[in-house]
């Protein structure tokens, strides 16, 4: 097998047959490209399982990288967000799988990030969406800060706050989350120059 493609098996119950096919032919974007099929990488069908198969080629766990500056890390947390409501939209909700520094992958100068598919579980859609957002971001957040420069905490945590006072919905989130990563361009250039 490829080093890019990456292999794993999980549980039919942990997947949704349509979840597999949305997955498979690529509508959610935030997901690195993922075929999930009955059949193992050698043609074998699997009874009870599905095979992820995922390609990971021109990108890097998070978790690879040195520390990020405020800026970066504010991107890689708003396209997260924008992901997982991105994915919502498909009816895969966040709460069905797995958000971490671990599983997140982006290309060398971290412009582009996508998540690896790791089901959780089927959801139970009882959580609104704005919820189910938060939910998943707290976690991300708190491991996002491991991996940023002094002072980006200040901004996650702010981002966060955003999502988790969010009256207007996610989009209205994600524009605060915009103009709040501009000012803190805006002041890490000034440091700069300073």
């Amino acid at each position: 097998m490829r080093k890019d493609i990456l292999e794993k098996k999980v549980d039919k119950s942990k997947i949704h047959e349509y979840q597999a096919k949305v997955i498979s032919l690529g509508y959610c974007d935030f997901f690195l490209p993922t075929t999930i099929s009955e059949f193992n990488i050698s043609g074998i069908k699997l009874n009870d399982e599905w095979s992820i198969r995922t390609d990971v080629t021109g990108m890097k766990r998070l978790d690879a990288f040195d520390e990020f500056d405020p800026v970066t890390s504010l991107d890689v947390f708003q396209q997260s967000v924008r992901g997982l409501y991105d994915n919502a939209m498909c009816y895969i909700f966040p709460s069905e799988y797995k958000l971490s520094i671990n599983n997140i992958y982006a290309d060398s100068k971290v412009t582009k990030i996508r998540c690896l598919f790791e089901p959780i579980g089927i959801s139970d859609y009882e959580v609104p969406l704005i919820d189910a957002i938060r939910n998943s971001c707290d976690d991300f957040a708190d491991q996002l800060l491991k991996w940023s420069a002094r002072g980006s905490d200040v901004y996650i945590k702010d981002a966060l706050n955003m999502i988790s006072n969010s009256g207007k919905g996610i989009e209205s989130a994600l524009i605060n989350i915009s103009r709040l990563k501009k000012k803190a361009k805006h002041i890490v250039s000034a440091r700069i120059i300073t």
